[in-house]
C-alpha cells in the first residue's frame, strides 16, 4: 500500500496548512497503478525570477526504491508542452512511497528534447 512521506527538509519547514491540502490530494488520488513512477499534479507558480514552479506528488510505485537523477521531465497543460528540463532529486523515493516535491524550470523554458516522464496538470503519469 502506498505511503505519503515528505523529504527531510520539507518535513521541518511545511505549513500546517500546506500539509493538510498534500495528505488530502494524496487521500482522494486513485492509486490503480501496479508499478511506474507517476505524477499527481498539485499546483504552479511563477517566482520572482520568472521561473516555472511546478508541484507535484512523486508515486513510487516499484516494489524498489528508486532514484532520479538526469531526467527529463515535461511539463504540459492538456496538449501543450509548457516545458522540458533535466532534473536530478536529492533523494531517492522508497518503495511505494509517495513524496511532494516542486520542479523549478527556469526561464527560458526549453522545450527541446525527449521527456523520460511528464506532468500534465490534467492528468499525470509515466
Amino acid at each position: 500500500m502506498q505511503c505519503l512521506r515528505f523529504e527531510a527538509a520539507w518535513d521541518k519547514t511545511i505549513a500546517p496548512r500546506d500539509r493538510r491540502f498534500l495528505e488530502k490530494i494524496f487521500s482522494e488520488t486513485n492509486m490503480e497503478y501496479s508499478d511506474g513512477v507517476h505524477f499527481t499534479f498539485v499546483r504552479e507558480a511563477i517566482n520572482h525570477r520568472k521561473d516555472l514552479l511546478v508541484t507535484v506528488l512523486i508515486h513510487n510505485c516499484y516494489e524498489r526504491k528508486i532514484s532520479m537523477e538526469e531526467v527529463a521531465i515535461a511539463y504540459r497543460r492538456g496538449e501543450r508542452t509548457i516545458a522540458i528540463d533535466t532534473f536530478n532529486l536529492p533523494f531517492a523515493v522508497n518503495a511505494k512511497t509517495t513524496m511532494p516535491w516542486t520542479f523549478i524550470y527556469s526561464q527560458p523554458y526549453s522545450i527541446e528534447g525527449t521527456p523520460d516522464f511528464e506532468i500534465n496538470s490534467v492528468s499525470c503519469s509515466h
